[in-house]
């Protein structure tokens, strides 16, 4: 029993469920070879009917209910099913990660949310460096940062918190539209950022001048418990929960890679040429991961911080403070899709076809330039 490992073959393409007579009757299809039926009864302790506490493997996280799985030694492939499982298994998070079409449906959306980001921070341009007041420009300037920030955090939330649904149930990742879902994804994010920038203009906060007199943004100092009621739920929807669901999103994946790999490691061996190649797209993933978390805290711990200061105390926030807030939220509108372009690579991959297509077109004019000279007959 040890050395058995789970097999798709066995606990998942073979695995059935029918309702009959109302009750719902689970059972393993059993293969057509007659020493393999054996094999399957002994191991399983079913014949194939009525197996009530059937469920699937640790390994392909479908049941769940992942500790159930942890200590049931019958759910294993036998000896002479493994080549069956080495042909047949499919990392469900290499596939999610290197599907073509998830590819291009997120670069589609991270480059309309770098758009969006740079084109957010134009009328900013527009404005004097020391403002009297709240001009109508200025104000529509604090509108379009807001909802480019507004709709940048709820499109990384959502993409963390889609990858971690897809992973739990990793055997739908067939079914999936990448490009309908993150069109979705965009389309929801849109609307999210911009309900949290217009509500400012609909009484429930406004946006103000700040006391560095250089920028308009939402008002940071409630005057009414509408206003402070505001400030509180951006914080927690703006700032709290995408960061706890980002976090969540990156250890839970991180946790499948590193059992995939174990997985691997134990199937192929340390040397093996896939388990290498796992590790490198593990130790890839593990950074990109870890500079995401980081770059989103760096860049909007300091709004956060100053929506907390004015929402639960009585402090002054120092004008220091309030540039770095504003700075680092710019940032953030470069940051996010370049931490995406190189965890696929996608910089790497565009550069090389631009120097590809650069060279081909050079050799293309040296070959026009050429200059076919005849040959003489003696």
């Amino acid at each position: 029993m040890v050395h058995w490992f789970c097999s798709a073959s066995l606990c998942f393409n073979n695995f059935r469920s029918k309702t009959t007579n109302g009750e719902r009757i689970k059972f393993y299809r059993l293969p057509k070879d007659v020493s393999l039926q054996k094999e399957y009864i002994r191991i399983l302790h079913t014949k194939g009917m009525n197996f009530k506490n059937g469920h699937f493997c640790w390994e392909h996280f479908s049941s769940g209910i992942r500790e159930l799985c942890t200590d049931i030694p019958d759910i294993a492939a036998p000896p002479s099913q493994i080549a069956i499982m080495k042909r047949k298994y499919t990392n469900a998070l290499t596939k999610m990660t290197t599907s073509q079409k998830a590819t291009e449906a997120e670069k589609k959306n991270l480059k309309s949310d770098l758009l969006r980001s740079i084109a957010g921070y134009i009328p900013a341009l527009f404005l004097e460096t020391n403002l009297n007041r709240a001009s109508t420009l200025c104000k529509l300037s604090a509108f379009f940062i807001a909802f480019s920030s507004f709709t940048t955090i709820a499109m990384l939330t959502a993409i963390a918190l889609s990858r971690m649904v897809l992973l739990s149930t990793c055997f739908l990742h067939s079914q999936v539209n990448y490009k309908t879902l993150f069109i979705k994804i965009g389309l929801l994010s849109w609307i999210y950022g911009f309900t949290w920038a217009t509500m400012p203009f609909l009484g429930f906060s406004s946006y103000t001048l700040e006391n560095t007199n250089s920028r308009c943004s939402i008002d940071f100092f409630p005057k009414t418990k509408t206003e402070k009621v505001y400030l509180i739920l951006l914080i927690a929807f703006g700032f709290l929960i995408p960061i706890i669901t980002i976090i969540t999103s990156c250890l839970y994946t991180a946790n499948v890679m590193r059992s995939q790999y174990n997985y691997f490691y134990m199937i192929y061996g340390k040397n093996n040429v896939e388990t290498k190649k796992y590790k490198v797209k593990e130790k890839k993933a593990f950074s990109s991961f870890l500079l995401m978390v980081l770059s989103f805290i760096v860049c909007w711990t300091p709004y956060a911080t100053v929506g907390c200061f004015s929402a639960f105390t009585s402090l002054v926030i120092p004008n220091w403070l309030l540039h770095f807030a504003a700075f680092f939220g710019k940032c953030s509108a470069l940051v996010n899709p370049v931490i995406y372009y190189w965890k696929d690579s996608l910089l790497n991959h565009y550069f090389k076809s631009k120097r590809l297509q650069i060279m081909k077109l050079l050799f293309r004019r040296s070959e026009d330039n050429l200059t076919i000279l005849p040959i003489k007959e003696n």
